[in-house]
Formats: C-alpha cells, structure tokens, sequence
C-alpha cells in the first residue's frame, strides 16, 4: 500500500515533493520494521534525496534530518555500520548546531541515532545519547507530563543491553508508571516500556 502511494505522489506531484519524501520516509521506516535492510536503504536514500530538494523551512530541515538519521540506522542493519553511524553523527552534529543541544527536536533525533548504535552493537553510545535526552528532556518548559516516562524507558532499555539491571529497574519501574498514568496501559510507549520492565522479573 506505502509503494502504491509513494508511486502516486511521485507521479503526480514529482520526485521533488515534500509529499512524497515524506511517504518514502514512511516505506522505508516500513520496511525497515519488517527486516528487508537493503530495500529500506534505497527508499530511506530516495526520502533524504526528496528532503533535500524541497528543503525551504525549519520544519523541512527537521524532516530531512530525520530521514538522514533513518538512513543511518538502515545501513547499519544492512551491515554497513561505518557509513551509517557517521551520517548520523554528522546529522546530529548539524541539527544540534541549528537548533542548540537543548532544542526539543533533538530529543527524537538523539533516540533515532541511539537506535543505529543500539543496532550496531554499542549500547554505551547509546547510553550517553540517552542520558543526555533525559537531561534536555526535564529541562524542558511545557513538556508533555508523559514525556519524562519515554525518556526514562528509552534509557533503562539502554542499560538492561548492558545488563545493567539493578541501574534499569528504577528507570523502567518510573517510566511504567508515569506512561500508564498519563496514556494508558495499551499505548504503544506503554505497552514497550512494560516490556522491558517484565525483563527484570
């Protein structure tokens, strides 16, 4: 179905289309998910080349970090973990210096680039990435009264990839807790952190 309307987009409003890099972003998240790593680098390649092209605000630069940070976590599962981590280290160098550390974009863009580390086998990158967004993410005014919750999650999962347990338990028993108060037991960041929580038992 995402092919069917990527092809749409592209043929009718152009490979240069904000519409249709943002629907290749999504094939290739899709595909990603599904585990077909080659097929995902080339839709996540053909997303940051329609990104760039169309880049004309801050919320198009957001997005073409995005897809960047996507096709960085591609190459590394598709075993190509040198190129992919640089990219994303770069991206986030990029959006960090436009935006500044503490920028709430950069929350999303420091778990996307954790995810790639996690993927190639570094959690401890992964980790600093984390604690950092956990930091930034308090900081934050007018912050979501879930969000503290996802960062802790992301971090505690982080951890138990180290088998770190007994540092993972208070963070994963918190984030439980914060994201079934605030969303409810069945969404989605609800039902991952409870996943990792029941890890530990």
């Amino acid at each position: 179905m995402l092919e069917v309307v990527v092809q749409n987009f592209d043929k009718t409003l152009g490979p240069d289309s904000q519409f249709t890099g943002i629907s290749t972003y999504d094939l290739a998240s899709a595909l990603l998910h599904a585990g077909h790593d080659t097929e995902s680098v080339e839709a996540a390649r053909r997303a940051v080349q329609s990104m760039a092209r169309s880049m004309h605000t801050d919320t198009d630069k957001a997005e073409l970090w995005r897809s960047q940070l996507l096709l960085a976590d591609a190459l590394v599962q598709s075993k190509q973990p040198r190129e992919g981590l640089a990219l994303g280290e770069q991206t986030l160098a990029t959006a960090a210096a436009a935006l500044g550390a503490g920028a709430a974009a950069l929350l999303e863009h420091r778990e996307l680039l954790a995810d790639a580390y996690l993927h190639a086998g570094d959690p401890a990158r992964a980790e600093a990435l984390l604690r950092e967004n956990l930091v930034h993410g308090k900081n934050l005014a007018n912050r979501p009264a879930w969000l503290v919750g996802q960062l802790e999650a992301s971090l505690g999962g982080a951890l138990l990839a180290q088998h770190r347990r007994a540092e993972a338990g208070p963070l994963l028993e918190d984030a439980l807790q914060i994201l079934s108060s605030e969303l409810g037991p069945n969404n989605r960041r609800t039902v991952l952190a409870k996943a990792g929580w029941q890890q530990l038992q």
